[in-house]
Protein backbone atom coordinates (compact mmCIF):
# COMPACT_ATOMS: atom_id res chain seq x y z
CA UNK A 1 0.00 0.00 0.00
CA UNK A 2 1.47 3.32 -1.02
CA UNK A 3 1.63 5.81 1.81
CA UNK A 4 2.23 3.79 4.97
CA UNK A 5 5.82 4.07 6.09
CA UNK A 6 5.78 3.10 9.77
CA UNK A 7 7.98 0.09 10.41
CA UNK A 8 8.00 -2.04 13.57
CA UNK A 9 11.30 -2.60 15.31
CA UNK A 10 12.67 -4.48 18.26
CA UNK A 11 15.06 -3.02 20.81
CA UNK A 12 17.59 -5.30 22.48
CA UNK A 13 20.61 -4.81 24.70
CA UNK A 14 23.73 -6.48 23.34
CA UNK A 15 26.55 -8.08 25.33
CA UNK A 16 28.39 -4.73 25.53
CA UNK A 17 25.40 -2.90 26.97
CA UNK A 18 24.50 -1.11 23.72
CA UNK A 19 20.88 -0.70 22.71
CA UNK A 20 20.32 -2.27 19.28
CA UNK A 21 17.39 -1.66 16.96
CA UNK A 22 16.34 -4.25 14.38
CA UNK A 23 13.57 -4.04 11.79
CA UNK A 24 11.99 -7.43 10.98
CA UNK A 25 10.72 -6.15 7.62
CA UNK A 26 14.13 -4.71 6.67
CA UNK A 27 16.93 -6.89 8.08
CA UNK A 28 19.58 -4.51 6.68
CA UNK A 29 18.36 -1.69 8.93
CA UNK A 30 20.26 -2.28 12.17
CA UNK A 31 21.58 0.42 14.44
CA UNK A 32 22.68 0.91 17.99
CA UNK A 33 23.38 3.52 20.63
CA UNK A 34 24.88 3.73 24.08
CA UNK A 35 21.88 5.62 25.40
CA UNK A 36 18.25 4.80 24.83
CA UNK A 37 17.53 8.50 24.22
CA UNK A 38 19.76 8.43 21.10
CA UNK A 39 18.25 5.26 19.72
CA UNK A 40 15.07 6.60 18.09
CA UNK A 41 16.92 9.11 15.90
CA UNK A 42 19.53 6.54 14.92
CA UNK A 43 16.85 3.95 14.22
CA UNK A 44 15.12 6.37 11.85
CA UNK A 45 18.46 7.04 10.12
CA UNK A 46 19.08 3.30 9.68
CA UNK A 47 15.57 2.85 8.30
CA UNK A 48 15.96 5.71 5.83
CA UNK A 49 19.36 4.45 4.69
CA UNK A 50 17.99 0.93 4.07
CA UNK A 51 14.97 2.29 2.17
CA UNK A 52 17.24 4.55 0.13
CA UNK A 53 19.31 1.47 -0.79
CA UNK A 54 16.13 -0.21 -2.08
CA UNK A 55 15.51 2.82 -4.29
CA UNK A 56 19.11 2.87 -5.56
CA UNK A 57 18.88 -0.83 -6.45
CA UNK A 58 15.47 -0.41 -8.10
CA UNK A 59 13.87 -2.86 -5.67
CA UNK A 60 10.35 -2.80 -4.26
CA UNK A 61 10.04 -1.21 -0.86
CA UNK A 62 9.38 -3.66 1.98
CA UNK A 63 5.78 -3.63 3.14
CA UNK A 64 5.66 -2.76 6.84
CA UNK A 65 4.02 -5.34 9.05
CA UNK A 66 1.94 -4.39 12.05
CA UNK A 67 3.85 -3.99 15.30
CA UNK A 68 3.13 -6.45 18.08
CA UNK A 69 3.08 -5.57 21.78
CA UNK A 70 6.86 -6.10 22.08
CA UNK A 71 7.77 -3.78 19.21
CA UNK A 72 8.04 -0.04 18.76
CA UNK A 73 7.15 1.69 15.50
CA UNK A 74 9.54 4.00 13.67
CA UNK A 75 8.11 6.43 11.15
CA UNK A 76 9.99 8.45 8.58
CA UNK A 77 9.75 12.25 8.29
CA UNK A 78 6.94 13.58 6.08
CA UNK A 79 9.27 14.59 3.25
CA UNK A 80 10.79 11.10 3.19
CA UNK A 81 7.31 9.52 3.16
CA UNK A 82 6.39 11.71 0.19
CA UNK A 83 9.57 10.66 -1.64
CA UNK A 84 8.84 7.00 -0.93
CA UNK A 85 5.31 7.46 -2.29
CA UNK A 86 6.77 9.08 -5.41
CA UNK A 87 9.12 6.13 -5.89
CA UNK A 88 6.33 3.59 -5.45
CA UNK A 89 4.10 5.52 -7.85
CA UNK A 90 6.88 5.45 -10.45
CA UNK A 91 7.34 1.71 -9.91
CA UNK A 92 3.67 0.90 -10.39
CA UNK A 93 3.32 3.00 -13.55
CA UNK A 94 4.95 2.72 -16.93
CA UNK A 95 6.34 6.23 -17.09
CA UNK A 96 9.76 5.88 -15.44
CA UNK A 97 12.12 8.62 -14.31
CA UNK A 98 12.69 9.97 -17.81
CA UNK A 99 8.97 10.26 -18.43
CA UNK A 100 8.44 12.08 -15.15
CA UNK A 101 11.33 14.43 -15.92
CA UNK A 102 9.70 15.17 -19.27
CA UNK A 103 6.34 15.94 -17.62
CA UNK A 104 8.08 18.25 -15.16
CA UNK A 105 10.20 19.84 -17.92
CA UNK A 106 13.31 19.04 -15.90
CA UNK A 107 16.41 16.89 -16.47
CA UNK A 108 16.32 13.28 -15.25
CA UNK A 109 18.96 14.20 -12.64
CA UNK A 110 16.28 16.37 -10.98
CA UNK A 111 14.08 13.29 -10.50
CA UNK A 112 17.09 11.36 -9.16
CA UNK A 113 17.57 14.08 -6.54
CA UNK A 114 13.88 13.98 -5.63
CA UNK A 115 14.11 10.23 -5.05
CA UNK A 116 17.31 10.42 -3.00
CA UNK A 117 16.12 10.18 0.60
CA UNK A 118 19.28 11.90 1.86
CA UNK A 119 19.00 14.82 -0.57
CA UNK A 120 17.22 17.86 0.82
CA UNK A 121 14.38 19.28 -1.23
CA UNK A 122 11.12 21.08 -0.65
CA UNK A 123 7.86 19.23 -0.07
CA UNK A 124 6.38 21.36 -2.84
CA UNK A 125 8.78 19.79 -5.35
CA UNK A 126 7.75 16.25 -4.42
CA UNK A 127 4.11 17.32 -4.36
CA UNK A 128 4.44 18.69 -7.92
CA UNK A 129 6.07 15.45 -9.09
CA UNK A 130 3.28 13.39 -7.55
CA UNK A 131 0.67 15.69 -9.12
CA UNK A 132 2.31 15.10 -12.51
CA UNK A 133 1.60 11.39 -11.89
CA UNK A 134 -2.01 11.98 -10.84
CA UNK A 135 -1.35 11.71 -7.10
CA UNK A 136 -1.52 14.12 -4.18
CA UNK A 137 -0.03 14.29 -0.72
CA UNK A 138 -2.39 14.03 2.24
CA UNK A 139 -0.91 14.45 5.72
CA UNK A 140 -2.41 12.84 8.80
CA UNK A 141 -1.40 13.25 12.42
CA UNK A 142 -1.74 10.49 15.01
CA UNK A 143 -1.14 10.20 18.71
CA UNK A 144 2.49 9.24 19.32
CA UNK A 145 3.34 5.88 20.86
Amino acid sequence: MIGRYAYPCTVEVDSNGFFVTRFPDIPEAINGAERLTDLNHRAADALITALNFCIEMGESLPVPSLADENQATVTVPAIVAAKLALYETLCEGCIGKAGLANRLDRPESYVDRLLDLHNRCYMEEVDQALAALGRRVVVSVQVAD
